[in-house]
């Protein structure tokens, strides 16, 4: 029920948009929920959508004209609503200066690296998706990041059409090769299930600091994680505590289940 009262506002937000000629684009969670066999497992704390600088202040103002609550705080990278208790990021950048140059360089002009789907509403690519999930998983290690990311790197491999060559190259040039690489292994480890040629490295260290840091990453033992989890209030509401067995059941069940259907 929940995701669909996600689904809802997003299509609100896309008509609104679609009717005023502004290009937009969701990213993260709002996009990867429908790779899973049930979008409602793909749990989500807000919508994530991008719309041109150009475009800002039109967005913006639509938005609150339509019944979105304007929420108050700095503005790094996007604006904040809220609308039936859902939070609506409004993003101007992808990315904020807290990242690499060359990401930001990367993700610079989303609308180049994206397909348009229907008037205007458009979508990254599958590589720079994958990619800006890749460098959003790096971002947030330090503080705490669970087994979720590795299920939608899994559903992202598995169901979208990834260039590996071209991956190849750009993570490269992006620093993001060795964490590619240790997802990989991670990723055969738990569904015995090869995406792509890698190097076998020990990953013990890794499955342990992502379980400590449950599901979505923001579990209790790591550092800084708590503070994270202020830091995103919207998405605590829905946060549990699991243990680490429970962490590897849920992600095998999921995958078993993509597997077998």
């Amino acid at each position: 029920m929940k995701q669909e009262e996600f689904l809802s506002l997003q299509n609100e937000i896309t008509s609104i948009f679609n009717a005023n000629n502004i290009n937009h684009l969701y990213f993260k969670g709002s996009v990867l929920c429908n790779l899973y066999d049930d979008s409602s497992i793909r749990t989500r704390g807000d919508i994530d959508v991008y719309v041109d600088i150009n475009d800002l202040d039109k967005a913006k103002n639509l938005l609150i004209f339509n019944g979105y609550e304007l929420e108050d705080g700095g503005e790094t990278h996007n604006i904040a609503f809220y609308k039936n208790n859902i939070m609506i990021e409004l993003h101007f950048a992808l990315i904020d200066d807290n990242y690499s140059k060359e990401l930001m360089k990367y993700f610079n002009r989303p609308f180049d690296i994206s397909h348009n789907v229907s008037n205007n509403l458009y979508a990254l690519n599958d590589n720079e998706h994958f990619i800006y999930c890749l460098a959003h998983f790096a971002h947030h290690l330090r503080q705490g990041a669970g087994m979720r990311y590795m299920l939608d790197f899994y559903y992202m491999l598995k169901k979208t059409n990834i260039d590996y060559d071209k991956l190849h190259n750009d993570l490269a040039l992006l620093g993001l090769s060795r964490l590619y690489n240790n997802s990989l292994n991670v990723l055969y480890y738990l569904t015995n299930e090869k995406f792509d040629d890698y190097e076998e490295q020990n990953i013990e260290y890794f499955i342990d600091y992502m379980l400590k840091s449950g599901i979505h990453g923001f579990g209790k033992e790591n550092e800084g994680s708590t503070s994270q989890a202020v830091a995103h209030v919207d998405k605590k509401r829905y946060f549990v505590s699991i243990k680490d067995s429970q962490c590897i059941w849920y992600f095998k069940s999921v995958c078993y289940w993509s597997s077998h259907r």
